[in-house]
């Protein structure tokens, strides 16, 4: 499963730093999950909700629809929302999505992310679904890969000064060991076509691109 978990952007607990406070939490999560020895890329940002275009399906919708179309897609999905808290923090929303994590993984880790109060749930991503693959898929950039206890941070593979050395010794801090680099080679860049093309990459799959359902790090 694809489990994105999501965080409130502007909640004074997470402060200025509110990607890299998100991190702490969810990279405590992790480490403390003992019993799975979770390998996966994650990737992290806002939200953009005011970025996605309502009439994709040929149809004038209100913008204030994009939340609920957004929690519920057409296929049914894993979600764990706190509804109090979501409501709170009006679409002001940052996400830390993992891009393979069991069920079992991802409840454990909603779990121990619950009492920390900027937390506002998780949700399992359907990229067959043109709103979640804009939201998520296409707009949050790949900052590291979890290999059980430690962790790879991914640079673009061109410049060196796309390496984060204050990164990696964060990571290091929160107990991650062995913690290195891994080069991206211009993935999920401006020169990977297939990152930004929803159709073509839905056609590939098998999915039905573009329909909306009938009912239902870095600041």
């Amino acid at each position: 499963m694809k489990i994105a978990f999501h965080f409130h952007g502007s909640h004074p607990e997470l402060g200025f730093e509110y990607g890299l406070a998100a991190l702490r939490l969810v990279s405590s999560a992790l480490l403390g999950q003992q019993r799975a020895e979770v390998t996966s890329k994650i990737f992290v940002g806002d939200l953009l909700f005011r970025d996605i275009d309502m009439s994709r399906d040929g149809r004038q919708r209100r913008s204030g629809d994009i939340v609920k179309f957004w929690l519920h897609p057409h296929n049914p999905v894993w979600t764990r929302f706190l509804e109090e808290r979501l409501i709170a923090a009006r679409g002001d929303v940052y996400a830390i999505c993992l891009e393979s994590v069991d069920q079992a993984t991802a409840e454990g880790l909603h779990n121990c992310l619950v009492d920390a109060a900027p937390y506002l749930g998780a949700m399992e991503v359907d990229d067959g679904y043109f709103l979640h693959w804009d939201l998520y898929s296409q707009s949050l950039s790949p900052l590291l890969r979890v290999l059980g206890g430690g962790a790879n941070v991914f640079w673009d593979g061109f410049s060196e000064d796309d390496k984060d050395p204050g990164l990696l010794e964060e990571l290091r801090s929160l107990g991650f060991n062995p913690v290195s680099w891994e080069s991206l080679n211009g993935r999920f860049s401006i020169f990977d076509s297939s990152y930004h093309d929803f159709k073509a990459r839905s056609t590939r799959c098998g999915m039905e691109a573009g329909l909306w359902p009938v009912a239902r790090i870095h600041r």
